[in-house]
């Protein structure tokens, strides 16, 4: 055989090897909700936020009056707190959190703070069914979240250590150390104005800890924070934790779709690529029933990942085996795993 003709006849047969055992895998970032403990229904999509919390024994404390009781006691205090700005800093850090970071629409009215002269102490659901009805309605509103019970316990101690304590005091001089410690306690009601099966109960009680020390009293004592400013941090810790629990916290991930090979197929990519996963679905569906194994097990991966990205996991998994059955690719069986675990972790939570 002539040289040349057998350079050439091997030359286009490993072009061809190449062209079919080179898959062309991209990368996407997507973002993934990772359901919470006590998550929001499927129904609720616009919340109306109240406080009916406020009781007379509610004050809005005096920063410097505060600060003031705090340096008499020697920065040792042991007291319950009911403020209103810490309570109304709980209600607004939950709305901002949950309308910015978990996309719920949430109406915050500028009159947010419900009457509660009158009422018996012990009635833990201070609107009724015709009250939930009309302030829905007022304010377009799916269901109302309301502060039922709120409380802060502020307690802090004062130690002096001397240098047989701290190993790095010298001359015998004093290290001052003063720890914070704010218990919060709280109760939220979720009330719906058309099913009363969809409402829910929330309750925290947690802690959040300060520890400074210094050498100089002074400087120890201007590293804390003020009193007020203590109770307003115990607010915004309380509005973050109760989003995280009822709402989808999103976070990225990455995920990978192939290059078909097939022109039909691959003008999914373009909207894959600007997150129109409908459009793309819709596109690999007609590529779907391809002869050519290589190509079709391609397109049923993508499939399985437009599925995942419209939230219908039963679907992403069967493609994800059609796949995996049409023509092993170890990226196959990576996100065969994923989507098992994300569909397993929903259930679970559902």
């Amino acid at each position: 055989m002539n040289r040349f003709k057998f350079v050439g006849i091997l030359s286009g047969c490993i072009l061809i090897f190449q062209m079919f055992s080179c898959t062309t895998i991209e990368k996407l970032k997507i973002e993934v909700a990772n359901l919470p403990e006590n998550k929001v229904p499927d129904q609720v999509q616009t919340l109306l936020l109240l406080n009916g919390a406020l009781t007379g024994d509610f004050a809005n404390y005096n920063t410097d009056s505060l600060e003031v009781n705090f340096l008499n006691e020697s920065l040792v205090l042991d007291n319950t707190f009911l403020g209103s700005i810490a309570a109304d800093t709980a209600l607004t850090t939950l709305g901002n959190a949950l309308f910015f970071f978990f996309w719920f629409d949430v109406i915050i009215p500028v009159e947010r703070n419900i009457d509660n002269s009158g009422l018996n102490p012990s009635v833990s659901r201070r609107l009724s069914p015709e009250d939930i009805k009309i302030l829905c309605q007022q304010y377009d509103a799916d269901a109302i979240l309301i502060l039922n019970k709120f409380n802060q316990h502020f307690k802090s101690g004062l130690k002096i250590l001397r240098s047989t304590d701290v190993e790095s005091a010298s001359n015998g001089s004093a290290f001052f150390e003063c720890s914070v410690d704010l218990g919060y306690e709280t109760e939220w009601f979720l009330l719906a104005a058309d099913d009363r099966n969809l409402d829910r109960q929330y309750r925290q009680k947690d802690t959040i800890s300060w520890l400074v020390g210094h050498y100089d009293a002074q400087l120890m004592y201007e590293s804390l924070p003020l009193v007020k400013e203590t109770l307003v941090s115990g607010g915004i810790e309380m509005g973050e934790s109760l989003a995280k629990r009822i709402a989808p916290v999103w976070t990225e991930e990455t995920r990978v779709y192939f290059l078909t090979g097939n022109k039909e197929a691959d003008s999914a990519v373009a909207f894959i690529q600007n997150n129109q996963w409908a459009e793309a679905n819709e596109i690999l569906l007609k590529s779907s029933k391809l002869t050519a194994s290589s190509v079709r097990s391609r397109v049923e991966f993508n499939l399985a990942l437009t599925e995942e990205m419209l939230g219908h996991f039963d679907k992403a998994i069967e493609w994800c085996s059609k796949s995996y059955q049409s023509k092993y690719h170890k990226e196959t069986e990576r996100y065969l795993g994923i989507l098992k675990n994300r569909s397993e972790r929903i259930n679970a939570k559902n």
